[in-house]
């Protein structure tokens, strides 16, 4: 009667909390894939996956089967290439990603998985490649963009994903050499052509 109801109990608890069960995957060689928990058949807790050459590819962390928590991901050297966070399934705060050369490649915030606020791309050299601010996903703001060199080559504004307002473009040396304004994406106006002597030659649209 005793052992009957202890296994009563406990199938009560079992019920209550899931069962719990280690997983693994293999590749067809049999090398190790993944690794981590079931719960109610639902990835739980943290995950680690593995390249075919044994090293691994990423540090995953579930909820109810839902990526929730930090997630960091390496190359097939075991250098670190990124690092999200992510809420319910969903990327959210801050990520940054690296080159291989251990380099940033790129920087900002994510918000219900799309870009959102200021974000920063750099080159494999470390130096900055573009800087501007995104709405909910898009290009919104302004921007500016620079060469391998780090000249500033381009610089504008977005409404919604589109050049809008005033744009100006110069050469890899720095010199500017076009401006003008954009309307949605088109190019409306006067355009100016900026020669080296400094005269400028009106172009209409």
């Amino acid at each position: 009667m005793r052992i009957t109801v202890m296994l009563l109990i406990l199938f009560c608890i079992l019920s209550e909390s899931g069962f719990a069960q280690h997983k693994k995957t293999y590749y067809e060689n049999g090398g190790l894939k993944s690794v981590g928990i079931l719960k109610n058949e639902q990835r739980t807790g943290e995950w680690l996956h593995y390249y075919p050459n044994g090293v691994i590819s990423a540090v995953e962390q579930y909820s109810e089967g839902n990526l929730d928590g930090k997630v960091v991901y390496y190359d097939t050297s075991g250098n670190i290439i990124g690092s999200e966070n992510w809420i319910e399934g969903l990327l959210e705060d801050s990520a940054k990603y690296f080159y291989s050369n251990g380099y940033v490649e790129k920087t900002g915030v994510y918000e219900e998985g799309m870009y959102a606020g200021r974000w920063v791309f750099y080159f494999e050299n470390g130096l900055l490649k573009r800087e501007g601010h995104y709405d909910q996903g898009l290009p919104d703001g302004k921007w500016t963009f620079y060469n391998e060199a780090g000249v500033k080559i381009q610089e504008g504004n977005y409404q919604q994903g589109q050049e809008h307002g005033e744009w100006k473009f110069y050469h890899e040396s720095g010199r500017l050499e076009y401006s003008g304004n954009f309307d949605s994406g088109k190019k409306v106006g006067d355009w100016y052509y900026y020669k080296k002597s400094g005269k400028k030659k009106r172009i209409r649209y």
